[in-house]
């Protein structure tokens, strides 16, 4: 959109620029990042080989063009990726100093349920194994008892670090849990920051007797 509100015909095709992230299925955008050379960095999920949601990348140009110098013209399916597989989906994304691309959400190994990941890619489209374990952080369901872990916000400082927040749950209960951590820049816990991970219950309250007699 321009400044004013309107429509900006001269962006890609329009003023609209569509991604299909691979494959004959659906895709979805829910976050995005623009670089300091214009280029827009969109994450979100494109169907995998097996039909399934995988986390996925794309970027454009400043124009709303597919950079084909990124992924496979212009868009990357973690498709099988080291804890990056069936069930995927981003929903945040950030871009560290020097270019390399970070990405947070969850992941449902074998359609199973979720677990939050944090994942880094290359300033191309690659994923980086440099990164964590093999190229992700995962919070594993299990984390609350077994329900699921997802993260749905991203933060990176400065020096690179990372932030991520969302929630988890226990198995077989609707009450969420506030799910964060902190990592290094390269995935690593920081574990002066609650061992790196941190759940928070939501608010236990105790009703306490009325000060007026016969209140309520």
């Amino acid at each position: 959109f321009t400044s004013t509100g309107g429509l900006d015909h001269s962006f890609a095709s329009g003023g609209v620029a569509t991604v299909l992230a691979g494959g004959s299925g659906q895709s979805a955008a829910f976050a995005l990042a623009v670089q300091q050379d214009g280029k827009i960095v969109i994450a979100g999920n494109g169907p995998g080989r097996a039909g399934s949601p995988h986390i996925a990348l794309a970027r454009l140009d400043p124009h709303g063009h597919a950079d084909h110098g990124f992924g496979t013209r212009g868009v990357t399916v973690a498709d099988g990726s080291q804890d990056l597989g069936r069930g995927g989906t981003a929903a945040g994304v950030a871009l560290q100093p020097g270019g390399k691309i970070v990405v947070a959400g969850s992941v449902r190994p074998n359609l199973q349920n979720a677990n939050a990941v944090v994942a880094r890619f290359n300033s191309r489209g690659s994923l980086d194994r440099s990164f964590g374990s093999g190229g992700s952080f995962v919070v594993p369901a299990r984390v609350r008892g077994g329900g699921a872990a997802v993260f749905q916000a991203l933060a990176v400082a400065p020096d690179g670090g990372i932030a991520a927040a969302g929630s988890a749950t226990s198995d077989g209960a609707t009450a969420a849990y506030a799910l964060a951590v902190r990592l290094s820049g390269n995935g690593r816990p920081v574990g002066s920051f609650g061992g790196g991970i941190v759940t928070l219950a939501a608010c236990r309250c105790t009703v306490l007797p009325s000060p007026v007699p016969g209140g309520n």
